[in-house]
């Protein structure tokens, strides 16, 4: 049996390595079970130190940003295809213990509400485009504010 002492021994991390250009792809498949990066990094073969330096190089943002932001594009996908759903089965499904979790996830990294998400999920996300935006332009794009009425906000 593996266990996390195993799983994140520096032994493992050389052992089928993937490769880093495919670790968004990677995080997208596996969202529900991976929720940190050393997690992450372990999963796809890496140390996390290096694993984060060249996410970073490769990407141009940090592994937990990117992580974040994935893992919201998967709670509005789940929220596209079940609009009418409690926010405690999204939740489960997207990888979270339970709504209040996601909710304190959405306020501590985005400053949004579980009732943002369910407004914009009426109109449609666009998880794609929001992989590419900064924090504060999620924000804004939850809060239905322009880019500069937002920074003022």
């Amino acid at each position: 049996m593996e266990t996390s002492a195993t799983k994140y021994h520096p032994r493992n991390f050389f052992q089928e390595r993937k490769s880093l250009r495919h670790a968004l792809e990677f995080l997208e498949a596996n969202i529900e079970t991976i929720h940190n990066v050393t997690q992450w990094a372990a999963d796809m073969g890496y140390s996390r130190c290096y694993f984060s330096r060249t996410i970073h190089d490769i990407y141009g943002e940090t592994a937990i940003s990117l992580l974040h932001k994935v893992r919201l594009a998967a709670l509005c996908d789940a929220w596209n295809y079940h609009p009418d759903k409690k926010a405690y089965s999204i939740a489960q499904e997207t990888g979270f213990k339970d709504d209040k979790m996601m909710g304190q996830f959405l306020s501590r990294n985005f400053h949004i509400v579980i009732a943002d998400m369910r407004k914009k999920a009426e109109v449609g996300f666009d998880e794609l485009e929001m992989i590419k935006m900064s924090k504060e332009e999620i924000y804004c794009y939850f809060k239905n504010r322009t880019e500069t009425n937002c920074m003022k906000a």
